[in-house]
């Protein structure tokens, strides 16, 4: 039964506010690597957390990150050129660094 289990291989997470972000890097019982990307929030009040979550297929890596910096350029340069994105790297770095 042990070798049917899905095996957690690398996490990474992305602090921002009320919400977290995962991608997680999983090895499926037939050998392969996928990414699960996971949006964590907290439910107002409560211990609870809504989540959402996306699965990437290594098929599919190249089509989903061109379509994600495509769409993220597309908001940055034309939708939102003005914006000030780098005052929420800082932030999040102090937003971190306060909870561990």
């Amino acid at each position: 039964m042990d070798n049917e289990k899905i095996e957690d291989v690398y996490s990474r997470k992305i602090r921002a506010g009320k919400r977290s972000y995962f991608f997680d890097v999983k090895l499926s019982k037939n050998n392969l690597y996928y990414v699960a990307i996971t949006e964590s929030i907290k439910i107002h009040n409560t211990n609870e957390y809504k989540k959402h979550r996306v699965v990437v297929y290594p098929e599919d890596f190249n089509k989903f990150l061109e379509a994600a910096q495509e769409v993220i350029d597309r908001v940055k340069t034309k939708y939102m050129p003005d914006y000030d994105y780098k005052k929420f790297d800082e932030y999040s770095e102090n937003f971190e660094s306060e909870d561990e």
